[in-house]
């Protein structure tokens, strides 16, 4: 199952996007921006910038495609899949 497209951050919660902090992602380049929601196991892949993709459930989203990194939600609750340059 696919992520879905969201204005505002599903089902009526307020959800704040933040940028990823890992200092080792900021210098490579992005291929993949995905994650995988821990409780409804939908992959989330944003492939344009301002696609902004959200899972079934609404706990966990993203956005950038290969531009920037933004996921929302808690870091618990989803796998990273996002890949980079080598």
């Amino acid at each position: 199952m696919e992520g879905r497209n969201f204005n505002g951050y599903g089902k009526g919660k307020s959800s704040k996007m933040s940028t990823a902090n890992v200092k080792n992602e900021q210098n490579r380049k992005i291929n993949l921006i995905a994650i995988r929601c821990k409780y409804c196991l939908v992959k989330v892949e944003s492939v344009s910038i301002h696609d902004i993709k959200s899972c079934q459930c609404g706990r966990v989203g993203v956005d950038g495609g290969r531009e920037y990194l933004i996921r929302s939600g808690s870091i618990d609750d989803y796998w990273e899949l996002s890949e980079w340059e080598t």
